[in-house]
């Protein structure tokens, strides 16, 4: 009587597909004494720092349970020490006989889902400098001090999952990363086979957001990082992707010493909807196990805005993964196709965003393309060289939530923007200020003055809210190096919202909230 609805279900679902993918998950393991195979140096050196204890689920499936089950079943896929299982096509007729095994727990249908990869080049009309915006999409996450700090990500372990990295060993961004053996492991999970330079080019677009560096432009903060790289889907077979890859490449990485994990691709319909958006997916379980076994974990939130979809992409939803929105590089309002949230169960997401439009090596040359695929390498990058500041005294997720915390709408979140943008002064211990400010307001007027003059270019925050989860009005006044006072007119309130206000909306009586690195301040609109 073992899983007997769930074997019914099976059996109904495979008329029409009599031979699918299946998870087949095992009730116990063997062999859990001593260290677990498969671990290097700087995987273990990363639970040692962290204080995190080897755990059941660390140790490989029951080999013998995977010969029991070889013969009876058409291909075995990937083994999960995580779910204790392992990934099989099967044909209808074995079903039942496999789940009358007595080392069989469950068997779960895989199913087969369209990747997320959507991102857009921008046409030759729309280009802009391309230097121009490299400049602003690292400036923003605080690029001049990080180097004042000479902080690059030297030391930290960055796992790229991705659908391809078609040209990156050629890339002229990226050659200063081969050039210094900068690439720690590479692995295809689709040809099992080390050479992961084929597919999409999508995956050196992202590996450009962390990395890339030229002589005369930077496209990326953790230029200093050694990396991992992960193929895991294909573009070929009509986007079809099976989790099976996701979740072996996960572990992989846990077992290269991975610090941080970029995935920048998600799913949504056809196999989820919705309200599946929880957390409770296998996929999105083992984002968070990757995340409990001291890694940070950070998914784009997808380009879904202005579709029917509209939220946050699968496995976006995972409540200990890091979850990037975009924003528009120069405004930093929300850009018009990054998803929003929040979770189906109510949860805040995205946490934080970055610049959506960005400039990004490719195969041969630069380009600019958009998506939230490149706001969270961004955010990786910056993650990177806080995690190399701080060293072995951070884990995994005490920074998630330095980097939450230092968002410039912190306390405060809108489920288009999150936290919003990282403020990078914030992210070190010394980030008090001494610098004090006087507000006052008049009937036209917001006026500001410091102490003393401003050491860098920097910004003031301000929003005002609409309801909670979303501001009416939201922008920044820009405090161009050695500013002493600056003011905002009321009457330019109206611009700064995502909506085209009638002049007949008015302000009068609502709260504005400003903020200055760790200052904030609330001043009653008159």
């Amino acid at each position: 009587m073992k899983q007997i609805l769930c074997l019914i279900f099976l059996l109904f679902f495979t008329r029409v597909y009599p031979q699918q993918k299946y998870w087949i998950f095992f009730n116990d393991k063997s062999d859990t004494i001593g260290l677990p195979n498969g671990f290097n140096e700087y995987a273990i050196k990363r639970r040692i720092a962290q204080n995190i204890p080897w755990q059941i689920s660390d140790y490989p499936v029951n080999e013998k349970y995977i010969r029991g089950i070889e013969f009876k079943v058409d291909s075995l896929g990937y083994e999960s020490r995580w779910l204790n299982a392992v990934a099989a096509w099967i044909h209808t007729d074995s079903l039942s006989e496999i789940m009358t095994l007595p080392f069989v727990k469950k068997i779960e249908s895989i199913g087969m889902n369209a990747i997320n990869l959507t991102y857009k080049k921008v046409t030759k009309k729309q280009q802009e400098n391309e230097k121009k915006l490299a400049d602003a999409q690292i400036n923003v996450l605080g690029a001049k001090l990080l180097q004042l700090h000479k902080l690059n990500g030297r030391g930290i372990r960055i796992c790229i999952i991705d659908a391809g990295f078609l040209g990156a060993n050629t890339s002229p961004g990226l050659q200063h990363v081969y050039h210094r053996n900068g690439i720690s492991s590479t692995f295809d999970f689709i040809r099992k086979k080390d050479d992961v330079y084929t597919g999409s080019m999508h995956g050196t677009y992202v590996f450009s957001c962390l990395a890339g560096k030229t002589e005369t432009l930077q496209t990326g903060l953790a230029t200093g990082a050694s990396y991992l790289l992960a193929r895991t889907e294909s573009v070929w077979s009509e986007n079809r992707a099976e989790e099976d890859r996701w979740i072996a490449a996960l572990e992989w990485a846990d077992r290269q010493g991975a610090h941080i994990i970029n995935c920048s691709m998600g799913y949504t319909r056809p196999k989820y909807k919705k309200t599946d958006l929880n957390g409770t997916s296998r996929l999105s379980k083992a984002m968070n196990m990757a995340a409990d076994k001291g890694m940070l974990v950070i998914n784009a939130a997808g380009n879904e805005y202005n579709s029917n979809w509209k939220t946050i992409i699968l496995p976006a939803d995972a409540e200990k993964v890091l979850t990037v929105g975009a924003i528009h590089p120069y405004t930093a309002k929300h850009a018009w196709f990054s998803s929003v949230g929040p979770t189906a169960d109510g949860r805040i997401k995205p946490e934080l965003t970055a610049p959506g439009t960005v400039a990004a090596w490719g195969r041969k040359k630069i380009s600019i393309i958009s998506g939230t695929s490149f706001s969270a390498p961004l955010v990786g990058g910056l993650a990177a060289c806080i995690w190399q500041f701080y060293s072995d005294t951070l884990t995994g997720t005490k920074l998630k939530q330095l980097l939450i915390k230092s968002g410039c709408w912190w306390p405060f979140f809108d489920y288009k923007l999150g936290y919003g943008l990282p403020i990078v002064e914030l992210l070190f211990p010394n980030k008090s200020s001494n610098i004090t400010w006087e507000i006052h307001a008049d009937s036209t007027h917001l006026f500001i003055q410091f102490s003393e003059p401003v050491a860098e270019n920097e910004r003031i925050f301000y929003k005002i809210d609409k309801q909670p989860g979303e501001f009416e009005v939201y922008g920044f006044i820009e405090l161009p190096r050695g500013t002493t006072h600056t003011t905002l007119a009321w009457r330019n309130l109206k611009e700064t919202s995502d909506k085209k206000l009638k002049e007949t909306i008015f302000f009068s009586g609502k709260k504005l909230w400003i903020k200055w690195r760790e200052l904030q301040h609330e001043v009653m609109l008159p």
